[in-house]
């Protein structure tokens, strides 16, 4: 089996974010503000809402998915600080929604990463995924498309994951 594309939303606070938008008619200032006083998103959050730590994230499954080591400063990333009212309701009216997603696909002449605000159809499974969730699908030629899903923000999911990664390295 070898995996062809990686696409996921890979940041719980931008997908709390945008979930409060889109649901509760949120500003994106008020919905920040509001993911910070839930401990979601930091004091600085340059990082999730420019896209940042999703373009280091898409890096490490570009490694592990192609073997490719990807310089995140060469990743296309746009954050969604712009994102605004209109533009979900625009969306929604559509039957789309907006989600920051991470994507790499394998082309003729290595691999494609971007990181940036996309239009996904109500319909596909990752316009489902909502709060502080993150959602990953993985395409592969022999199994086809499979999804990963989980939370995504949080001081438990994130203490989970170090620990993880300590036991890991360790």
């Amino acid at each position: 089996n070898r995996v062809t594309s990686v696409t996921g939303i890979m940041n719980g606070t931008t997908n709390y974010i945008l979930t409060q938008m889109e649901k509760n008619g949120a500003s994106f200032s008020d919905a920040l503000s509001d993911a910070q006083a839930r401990g979601y998103a930091e004091r600085d959050p340059s990082a999730d809402i420019d896209g940042v730590d999703t373009c280091r994230k898409l890096c490490i499954l570009a490694d592990l998915a192609f073997g490719y080591q990807v310089d995140p400063a060469r990743v296309l990333c746009e954050g969604i600080r712009r994102i605004t009212e209109q533009d979900i309701s625009d969306a929604s009216d559509a039957g789309y929604r907006i989600k920051l997603l991470g994507h790499v696909r394998e082309t003729a002449s290595g691999i494609a990463p971007i990181v940036a605000p996309f239009f996904i159809k109500k319909t596909h499974i990752l316009s489902g995924v909502s709060g502080v969730f993150n959602g990953i699908g993985v395409v592969g030629n022999m199994v086809g498309e499979t999804m990963f899903f989980g939370h995504g923000a949080g001081s438990a999911p994130t203490a989970s994951a170090m620990v993880g990664d300590l036991i890991e390295a360790l």
